[in-house]
């Protein structure tokens, strides 16, 4: 929790400064065979459900019934509770791709971006993970794994004039374009979006630099190191709540042991929709080990190639011109964009999130399957030389451009050491080129990089990098584009105290079309028909056709807006009557600091008569607080209804008395309160003069449906086939199986039931392995095999979790026979996980 982050911001000096009744989950379960059965342990499951009021099930659940004994039921001890949140998230062994807003145009057009991992053409076509990491063996000159599975990219779909978005990416009139080299790029050759991924400097625990502040840096396309990823990836997806599109998450481990100590990172990249159609991606690096990591920096790297319906942007001529172009900065810090040589694409990479990079630069990059010892003494100081992303351009020219990853000299290969912002400390201008150089220096591969701040990551703590990425696409008519530098959200809103006059907005605009446009604005009102008119904009007709970002700024009154919290929604209407989308922020009018102290809940909303509904067992809330005279402030606490008082801080200070700060109370566990009960969180803030001032956020958990979680993966190892049935083989299981019931009216139990399909050969579909499955020790020969009945729910409890993973893992066995086509190899089980409500 902060107590102290000040939020004196905007202008003016005013401001002191599923319901269903069977749920369904899917699981690829290998096993091998011949002179081998080589299965691999890191199989995925998808989780589906279905509505089927009329299912029934032939199975005597009498004859099978299990003793209470046998499943564990996770009600009271809160160290072994369900991470609710997680279950939101279905896991997929397939990478997928999901659609985006339809953003429709004027003149009839639209555009639907997509979201996915590594590249398009794989993630379109449902890979499976395991095979997107395996090792590129498409020709003799492929490094790495097949497919970049860190790499979060995306990409837009355009449909012309009564066209359909089902007619295909290039069919119908439609067209593809994509931003990164090796998606959605197949048509040149390139495949796997090698040059575009996230790792950690992990690798100079392995190897280590002779230089502390140049680490050294390895990708995680690197084959059978740890240090690169410790085992394939785990894909999952779910639907955001707030924009109803699909988000994707990838996470990943690397690790190093060093003596007995296990260094080890968990990273976790998620990317999502905002309503405007920008993807946002957020990467997590949590230090999961047994030790602080010193020095530590996340970073991520990208590959920069426009290109059109599967290959590079081509001009009329037939060139290239969608690869060795200048990124240019989006001016004050906002990030980078680049397009294409007959500006047809462009794309833009927004750096100034909150958690955006610490450091980031324009320049050459590597790729996923590289490994590099960040700086080598030679003998005698010769030989001495720095490696990506630190080392020196040699001004090495080939075709006209910098020989890649060259660049000119002065400039590094993207950052001189972990301290150097590179970019991001230049402060350049709109439109300028990165690296500071004139307009007519020679052009060098596009790459980009950025890395999170150096800093210790102690033990289970976390550190986050955010960024942003937008996609225009130039037609015959181009709607303006509008950027907002005001980004404040319902839980993190600008705030501004009562009596302010103004509040000063700025930005960008730009239009390939129109050299005059208008700004305009509207509060707590999402409808362009009726908006507000800020001021007249205008630009060169140079400007115009070279996309140059236009800086604009401007001061709103809001003189008449009552307390609370306000949507401040802005666009850009140009002079052919084409709107840009609309940009948001959200500002909060509080009351002047008063000599007592004043706390405030701002997210999420509630009231007694309308308490929140929380759908995970924790609690994120966030407020402000404030007091005029206090040099200290003497506690913060809070306390759930009758509860102990739980103390926060203790005399801390109050920075600047009268100014407003932010506080947050980040992932409160509220699993202790596992009913449908009102409760209460008592907020109260004490100064050192023993006043105080307390506020109340209510909530209150809804009965809902059931949930089957499914184990990850399992293994039945490596078996040699003599003519003769196996013996009984109890397999590795990896993850659990449990049920979620979150239905509370004393319902009928629910049946668990499992079906085991035929083992297949996954080189040739037509080789089967035989088997015969046993429960308890007797072979069992039914469809569904019936695992377990769970409690009816309960009336008292919002959740019941029933694991069964014991049960499992205790009691199912397989044996196995070879047949007349089965050869060596590795095959694999669909295993079907069933929860129906009994009847």
């Amino acid at each position: 929790m902060f107590f102290n982050t000040y939020v004196g911001n905007a202008e003016t000096e005013e401001i002191v400064n599923d319901n269903s009744n069977e749920a369904t989950s899917s699981l690829l379960t290998e096993s091998s065979d011949s002179n081998i059965l080589e299965a691999d342990p890191n199989t995925s499951e998808d989780q589906d459900s279905e509505n089927n009021s009329n299912n029934q099930e032939n199975t005597d659940i009498n004859e099978n019934q299990i003793n209470d004994t046998d499943i564990q039921e996770n009600q009271d001890d809160d160290t072994d509770q369900p991470d609710t949140d997680e279950i939101t998230w279905t896991r997929s062994d397939s990478l997928r791709i999901s659609r985006g807003p339809i953003l429709r145009h004027a003149d009839g057009t639209s555009a639907v971006p997509y979201i996915y991992f590594g590249d398009y053409t794989y993630a379109s076509a449902n890979i499976k993970v395991k095979a997107a990491f395996a090792k590129d063996i498409h020709d003799s000159y492929a490094h790495g794994r097949v497919d970049s599975l860190t790499a979060p990219n995306s990409l837009v779909i355009t449909v012309p004039r009564g066209g359909s978005i089902e007619n295909g990416p290039n069919s119908g009139g439609n067209h593809i374009y994509g931003n990164a080299y090796g998606d959605a790029h197949s048509q040149d050759g390139s495949l796997g979006s090698k040059g575009d991924f996230i790792t950690t400097d992990i690798y100079n625990l392995e190897v280590p630099s002779d230089k502390l502040s140049k680490p050294s840096v390895a990708g995680p396309g690197i084959l059978d190191k740890k240090y690169s990823m410790s085992e394939s990836p785990i894909f999952s997806y779910r639907v955001d709540p707030e924009t109803g599109f699909e988000q994707q998450r990838m996470i990943f481990y690397q690790q190093v042991k060093r003596n007995k100590d296990l260094y080890e990172v968990e990273v976790k990249i998620v990317q999502k929709f905002e309503k405007n159609g920008r993807v946002v991606t957020e990467i997590t690096y949590t230090n999961v080990g047994d030790k602080p990591i010193q020095r530590f920096m996340g970073f991520a790297f990208k590959d920069f190639s426009l290109t059109k319906d599967f290959k590079e942007i081509r001009d009329n001529k037939g060139k290239k011109v969608g690869d060795f172009i200048p990124i240019r900065a989006l001016g004050n810090g906002r990030g980078i964009y680049l397009q294409s040589g007959i500006i047809e694409s462009r794309y833009n990479l927004f750096t100034n999130l909150p958690n955006g990079p610490s450091s980031w630069a324009g320049r050459s990059i590597s790729k996923a399957h590289d490994q590099q010892k960040g700086y080598e003494s030679g003998f005698l100081g010769i030989g001495s030389s720095s490696k990506f992303p630190w080392a020196p351009g040699e001004g090495d020219i080939s075709n006209g451009h910098y020989k890649s990853p060259d660049l000119p000299k002065g400039l590094k290969n993207s950052f001189s050491d972990m301290n150097d912002l590179g970019d991001a400390g230049l402060n350049l201008n709109a439109g300028a080129r990165l690296g500071g150089v004139k307009e007519t220096e020679k052009f060098w591969d596009s790459g980009f990089a950025m890395h999170t701040k150096q800093q210790t990551l102690e033990k289970e703590k976390s550190v986050v990098m955010n960024y942003a990425s937008q996609i225009d696409i130039v037609g015959a008519k181009f709607a303006p584009a509008i950027e907002l530098d005001q980004k404040g959200t319902e839980a993190v809103p600008d705030i501004i105290q009562s009596g302010a006059e103004n509040y000063r907005i700025t930005g960008t605009w730009y239009d390939f079309d129109s050299t005059n446009a208008e700004l305009y604005y509207t509060v707590d009102l999402d409808d362009t028909h009726h908006g507000k008119l800020i001021k007249s904009l205008s630009q060169s007709e140079q400007n115009s056709k070279a996309g140059k970002p236009q800086e604009w700024s401007n001061s709103i009154s809001i003189a008449d807006l009552e307390e609370g919290i306000h949507y401040l929604r802005v666009w850009v209407k140009d002079s052919d009557g084409n709107l840009s989308e609309v940009a948001q922020t959200v500002i909060n009018i509080t009351a002047p600091p008063n000599l007592v102290p004043t706390i405030d809940i701002l997210s999420p909303e509630s009231s007694e008569g309308n308490p929140y509904n929380p759908t995970t067992n924790s609690l994120s809330i966030t407020g402000t607080w404030s007091d005029a005279d206090s040099k200290t402030m003497k506690s913060a606490t809070y306390k759930v209804d009758d509860d102990d008082e739980v103390v926060l801080y203790e005399n801390f200070d109050n920075e600047k008395p009268g100014s407003t700060y932010f506080w947050e109370l980040p992932e409160l566990s509220i699993s202790k309160y596992n009913d449908l009960k009102l409760h209460q969180i008592k907020f109260t803030l004490t100064d050192d003069e023993g006043n105080s001032d307390s506020k109340s956020f209510y909530f209150k958990h809804q009965d809902g449906s059931f949930q089957l979680v499914a184990p990850h993966s399992i293994d039945f190892g490596t078996e040699h086939l003599f003519g003769e049935n196996t013996k009984k083989i109890k397999p590795e299981i990896d993850g659990s199986l449990q049920v979620h019931d979150f239905r509370s009216k004393n319902q009928s139990p629910l049946k668990v039931t499992l079906s085991v399909d035929d083992f297949i050969n996954e080189d040739d579909t037509n080789c089967t392995l035989d088997h015969r499955v046993y429960w308890k020790n007797q072979r069992r020969v039914e469809q569904e095999l019936f695992i377990a009945e769970t409690p009816a729910a309960s009336s008292e409890n919002w959740l019941t979790t029933t694991n069964l993973t014991d049960l499992v893992k205790e009691n199912i066995k397989l044996d196995f026979k070879g047949n007349e086509t089965t050869t060596s190899g590795t095959y694999t089980s669909n295993w079907t996980w069933k929860t129906v409500e009994s009847v």
